[in-house]
């Protein structure tokens, strides 16, 4: 077993009532952590809940896009599906560059996979979502490849792999 799977050991030399005592503490706190997350998922479940996440997703697309952005309902649930339903996004010049009826992605909450690699969409469905995409002759980017660098940004040293699949 490595350092990731072995449970704490409590310090050695402890009498029994201190042992126990460690035991039933380790136990309240992994108690505790599942009810949080419990708690979590529910609230994440309330509709005024979802039209906040909703308000602030907006907000943060608008500011990173520099364009009109707009969402009628964001749902989440079981914590690895995220359902976007009417999605609008608009390019630079102000044309239509997304407008979709729904939106569903599917993320890998595997704890492994997101320490190694962050978060991952396993799977990304559209349903009646329509994509334009345009690229002007004098500019280097398509609209979508120019949306795609301004969401993720060229980090030090690294390539977007985005940009890669959408120059091509």
């Amino acid at each position: 077993m490595n350092e990731l799977t072995t449970p704490p050991v409590p310090p050695e030399g402890l009498s029994p009532r201190k042992r126990r005592r460690y035991w039933r503490w380790l136990w309240r706190i992994l108690r505790w952590s599942g009810y949080v997350l419990l708690l979590m998922f529910l609230v994440l479940q309330l509709p005024p809940v979802q039209q906040e996440l909703a308000q602030r997703a907006v907000v943060l697309l608008q500011d990173a896009l520099g364009s009109k952005v707009t969402l009628k309902r964001l749902r989440v649930s079981w914590l690895d599906e995220l359902n976007l339903v009417g999605l609008y996004v608009e390019d630079t010049r102000g044309d239509t560059m997304i407008a979709s009826g729904n939106i569903i992605a599917d993320f890998n909450l595997s704890p492994w996979a997101i320490y190694q690699r962050g978060i991952e969409v396993e799977a990304l469905t559209l349903n009646g979502t329509q994509v334009h995409i345009r690229r002007a002759p004098t500019d280097s980017l398509s609209n979508i490849a120019y949306a795609i660098a301004r969401l993720f940004p060229k980090k030090k040293g690294k390539t977007n792999p985005f940009l890669s699949i959408c120059a091509n």
